[in-house]
């Protein structure tokens, strides 16, 4: 018998905000679908979600914890890790099955975290990650590490990608490759953005630019400064967004305010009314770019070749500007900005239909 109000246990990876900053359409529309929702999570990404939605209950899960290469790609980081990561997710696994007999769940909803499931109830994953990239010189490795993927994919009963299916799409072969969409039968739900439906509900004080900076350490940090050094040399002003929530500061350098955390409201703002906006290419952050219809100039994180793939395809359709970190010219980039046509792909439009079907199966 269908449940008319499931209880949903949302678990969400702490791997960049991105991951939480998505999830909040889709935990948006569970609640006005009937659904009664608990959070899981940690760092970062678990300070986002329970900020955005403090009447819900949320419980602290531990996960992967890697450490973020310096020297070589990060695909080949993660195999050499692989030891490490499979121990954490089984860890992780005997945590969410504890928090699922002790909450009565009835179903659960990963974004990207692999021990997010237990038998005898609904389990879904959302993840654009179904064929990971490899540097072209490490090709040889690719079917490895995506052998290891798929076999954390397996134990989900649904894999809910955030892009559109056909051609026009913002992922590529990371989401549609042929053989792997056959093997893995995902569903595409679409594009997310937590500013598709919103309307700006203050004034801010205008910039000319929004930085958002992101990404693990020391590149993060890397990043910054390379973005202030080059904006002290320009004339015009911009907000920095330092992506360290849990780090609260605010502070004016020259001509840059930079700001530990901006709230959806504000970021939307400084999305629509700056006339540059600088970022790493990560699928979170393009799906956000086409909400507000925008192009920006993009950093891929050195290293992790999902953002470096997305940057190449995507300047190479000349929807963004894109920058090797070490190469990275603001000027330049602006300049180039002029020659770039948005992206044209609908938000938040068809995952609604693919969670009533799913609480149709609970």
């Amino acid at each position: 018998m269908k449940k008319t109000n499931p209880h949903i246990l949302y678990s969400i990876l702490d791997w960049g905000l991105g991951h939480a900053t998505r999830s909040i359409p889709i935990i948006e529309e569970l609640l006005l679908q009937g659904a009664r929702v608990t959070l899981c999570g940690e760092g970062s990404t678990g300070h986002l979600i329970q900020s955005v939605f403090p009447q819900l209950a949320f419980h602290t899960v531990n996960g992967i914890q890697v450490k973020y290469p310096t020297r070589i790609p990060m695909s080949l980081s993660m195999f050499l890790q692989s030891p490490k990561i499979s121990l954490a997710i089984k860890n992780e696994h005997q945590q969410i099955k504890k928090l699922v007999k002790d909450l009565q769940v009835d179903a659960i909803i990963s974004d990207n975290r692999y021990g997010a499931f237990a038998d005898g109830i609904p389990s879904v994953i959302i993840t654009h990650q179904l064929n990971l990239q490899t540097p072209k010189n490490k090709q040889w490795l690719r079917p490895i590490i995506n052998k290891i993927n798929h076999h954390y994919l397996t134990p989900f009963d649904e894999i809910w990608v955030p892009d559109s299916p056909g051609e026009n799409n913002l992922t590529g072969s990371l989401s549609h490759d042929a053989a792997t969409v056959q093997k893995l039968k995902p569903k595409y739900i679409g594009s997310l953005s937590r500013f598709a439906s919103l309307s700006v509900e203050r004034e801010y004080k205008n910039y000319d630019a929004i930085v958002v900076l992101s990404g693990p350490e020391p590149q993060r940090s890397y990043f910054e400064k390379i973005i202030d050094q080059q904006l002290q040399d320009l004339p015009i002003t911009a907000i920095i967004a330092k992506g360290t929530p849990r780090h609260p500061i605010q502070e004016q350098h020259g001509n840059c305010f930079f700001s530990s955390h901006i709230s959806t409201d504000e970021m939307l703002f400084h999305y629509t009314n700056c006339k540059y906006i600088i970022s790493r290419s990560g699928h979170s952050t393009l799906m956000d770019l086409c909400a507000v219809k925008k192009s920006a100039i993009c950093i891929p994180t050195p290293g992790q070749t999902e953002q470096e793939f997305l940057a190449e395809m995507h300047s190479r359709k000349k929807h963004i500007v894109a920058f090797d970190q070490v190469q990275v010219d603001l000027k330049r980039g602006m300049e180039m900005l002029e020659q770039c046509t948005p992206f044209d792909l609908s938000v938040n439009q068809e995952f609604k239909p693919t969670i009533k079907i799913f609480f149709d199966r609970i």
